[in-house]
């Protein structure tokens, strides 16, 4: 859970730099993959003795985990670009009007 709530912090943060240019998405999505990885590791290491998982159980999966941040590279860089142009387009539309 704290993976996924750094990890959105950390990709809103990059939002008004996303709408100005597109490739940001890629800048955004790797900030925020590591950004979350390292809080994962943290709060792993931090709480290990009160959780059954260790740092040592940890880390490996985090590193055997590539498969699925290329998966997120490819399906979340499409999906904020098909966003980001419906949000232009739908600008334009109403400033138009």
């Amino acid at each position: 859970m704290i993976e996924l709530s750094v990890f959105a912090v950390v990709a809103g943060a990059f939002s008004k730099l996303i709408f100005k240019n597109q490739w940001m998405i890629l800048v955004a999505l790797i900030a925020a993959q590591i950004a979350g990885r390292c809080s994962f590791l943290c709060s792993v290491f931090l709480l290990q003795s009160q959780i059954n998982l260790t740092f040592e159980t940890a880390l490996p999966q985090v590193l055997m985990s590539g498969v699925g941040l290329l998966v997120q590279w490819v399906i979340l860089s499409v999906a904020m670009i098909l966003i980001r142009k419906k949000i232009i387009k739908e600008n334009n539309r109403l400033t138009n009007c």
